[in-house]
């Protein structure tokens, strides 16, 4: 890749595929593969089942100016919430805003399904996560032990957009 660490990439992010499930399952593995030692045991995202997510309709993924996959993100709808279930963004792709363009997406797509809040949660475990989040305006909402993981939950109120309104003259 010819930009520099920590330069804007150009990021298109669309819905995913049936033929990204490959591309989506090795980026997912790399991406996590760090954190095993420290859970002890594989991080869920990669034992996720990635075509059943496509063929739902819940998974989008960024892709670079090479139009390969770069990062992947996963929403679903709660109520009047929108948890962002996954967000994973390729080992040598870091670094580029991808992560950060996925999560304003998020944000957006959100909004534009009228949600509330954006809900998420990562492992206690993933420090750097709960920091970013936070960074983020993301609001620690409780710690528990969930599926036979130590999780930390985050939320973060949605502004409606605003409407312009114009003012006739009198």
């Amino acid at each position: 890749m010819s930009e520099l660490p920590n330069e804007p990439a150009k990021i298109d992010i669309r819905i995913g595929r049936k033929d990204d499930v490959a591309a989506i399952t090795t980026l997912v593995a790399a991406a996590y593969r760090g954190y095993v030692g420290r859970l002890g045991k594989e991080p869920e995202p990669m034992t996720t089942d990635y075509a059943a997510t496509v063929a739902e309709g819940a998974l989008w993924v960024a892709t670079g100016h090479d139009g390969q996959v770069a990062g992947v993100l996963v929403l679903r709808r709660r109520g009047v919430s929108v948890l962002l279930e996954n967000i994973a963004v390729a080992p040598k792709e870091q670094g580029h805003g991808i992560g950060q363009s996925l999560m304003e997406f998020a944000e957006q797509h959100a909004k534009a399904m009228g949600a509330k809040k954006l809900m998420l949660y990562t492992n206690e475990q993933m420090t750097e996560n709960i920091r970013w989040y936070a960074a983020l305006g993301f609001v620690e909402t409780s710690r528990q032990l969930d599926h036979g993981f130590h999780r930390v939950f985050f939320s973060k109120r949605l502004v409606p957009r605003q409407r312009l309104v114009q003012s006739r003259p009198r």
